[in-house]
């Protein structure tokens, strides 16, 4: 009898599952999802912003009932320092990314990167713009002085999911700054680094030379810089070389990034 309940039970709620997982398809959960984003989104935001403040390492000790007030005013100190802290890296980015839109001419929309996405992988992150600023799949999005950290992979109306150059899922055509122009393929999926593919066993490729995108996306101009050469591997039975490459950014620490929204040929020079 009970067995017969249990099944009844599961039955039940594998049919509520499904309507639910319809629901959300044909859009008619749309306002009660923004509802639950605006309600859950604060709260990822200051997660973000808290983990970036400490994570230079702060120290949480326990104390007698006399020191009780001195622990109180020293961690306000120490939260109020964090703050002034996220504040100027925040304004430095803005900075370098408000000289980087004034020197080329196209069309970006900046906005604050909002936390780590709850429902992918730690290589994709949240960003505050989405369709109604233009915002649209497979947009380059970029940090510092221009340097490519990510392209946008989901958008909604008010928000939009990036994905990180260093994802198992990223590509992107990509040449190396030498004499050759070398062209290739920058992949991630390897840790903290990026390994770029496909370049002619013939032209020479060094240690820190510097990897740029190809430009053969529609959606993505040539000559955002990706990364540095760290290792080069020319093995004399492959018909190609390869070079790991290294990030420009720590794009553990992003704050605040910028979307290419409009189709460009190209960058003008730094």
């Amino acid at each position: 009898m009970s067995s017969a309940r249990s099944l009844k039970t599961y039955l039940y709620l594998g049919f509520f599952l499904l309507i639910i997982v319809v629901a959300h398809y044909r859009g008619w959960l749309t306002p009660l999802e923004k509802s639950a984003r605006v309600l859950v989104m604060p709260v990822i935001t200051r997660v973000h912003e808290f983990s970036l403040g400490t994570s230079g390492g702060a120290a949480v000790t326990f104390g007698t009932a006399s020191s009780s007030a001195q622990c109180v005013a020293d961690q306000s100190v120490d939260i109020f320092s964090a703050r002034i802290k996220i504040l100027e890296t925040e304004n430095n980015e803005l900075k370098k990314q408000i000289n980087f839109k004034n020197n080329n001419h196209l069309n970006w929309v900046t906005t604050a990167v909002l936390g780590r996405a709850l429902d992918s992988s730690a290589n994709t992150f949240i960003i505050g713009v989405g369709a109604a600023q233009g915002v649209a799949v497979s947009q380059p999005v970029v940090a510092g002085d221009g340097v490519l950290v990510g392209k946008v992979i989901k958008v909604q109306e008010d928000m939009a999911i990036v994905r990180l150059v260093h994802d198992s899922q990223f590509k992107i055509s990509a040449m190396i700054t030498n004499k050759d122009n070398s062209l290739g393929i920058v992949s991630g999926g390897y840790g903290l680094s990026l390994r770029m593919e496909l370049i002619p066993r013939n032209e020479t490729v060094a240690v820190g030379d510097i990897v740029v995108t190809g430009g053969l996306e529609v959606e993505c101009p040539r000559g955002l810089p990706i990364g540095q050469v760290a290792v080069v591997e020319n093995e004399a039975y492959k018909p190609f070389q390869q070079a790991v490459l290294t990030p420009i950014l720590d794009l553990s620490r992003l704050t605040t990034v910028s979307v290419l929204v409009s189709d460009v040929k190209g960058i003008a020079s730094p």
